[in-house]
């Protein structure tokens, strides 16, 4: 099996806890732990990049290039590093967005967006499941994965 497939993988797990109705119930009060959740799940789905390029089964060039120009994965990198760092160091890395729960009573995995820099409101659970495809789609392109 392929290094970054086990990255792959853990992103897959992390969703699938994301989307476990057993969170939803122990969590209903504290929107906090699906936030954590989300970022950890965007925080795996940008190290996949790190994967493929420590294992050489793809050209770094060819990983920066998905990373770093598709719309959705230049997202996900600013929620992966704005999370993880106060300050961004990496010029590439867009001011980072923050999460924002929606006005409702109930809090659940479609209560967060994510506020762009350009002041686009995007959902934040739909923006994770399209990284994650995203980055399936470039690993089976790539004959990573099938």
């Amino acid at each position: 099996m392929k290094k970054s497939y086990e990255q792959f993988v853990r992103i897959k797990r992390w969703r699938n806890r994301f989307e476990d109705a057993e969170l939803e119930k122990m969590v209903s009060d504290d929107p906090r732990y699906y936030e954590d959740v989300l970022l950890t799940l965007f925080e795996n789905c940008w190290h996949l990049k790190d994967w493929l390029i420590a294992s050489d089964e793809l050209d770094k060039n060819t990983v920066d290039d998905f990373f770093h120009n598709n719309p959705y994965m230049k997202l996900c990198q600013s929620l992966a590093i704005g999370s993880k760092h106060l300050e961004p160091k990496d010029p590439r890395v867009t001011k980072i967005r923050t999460f924002r729960p929606t006005q409702t009573n109930k809090i659940d995995k479609r209560s967060f967006n994510v506020l762009t820099e350009n002041g686009k409101v995007v959902d934040a659970y739909e923006l994770a499941k399209k990284c994650i495809q995203e980055c399936g789609d470039f690993l089976v392109r790539q004959k990573v994965i099938r």
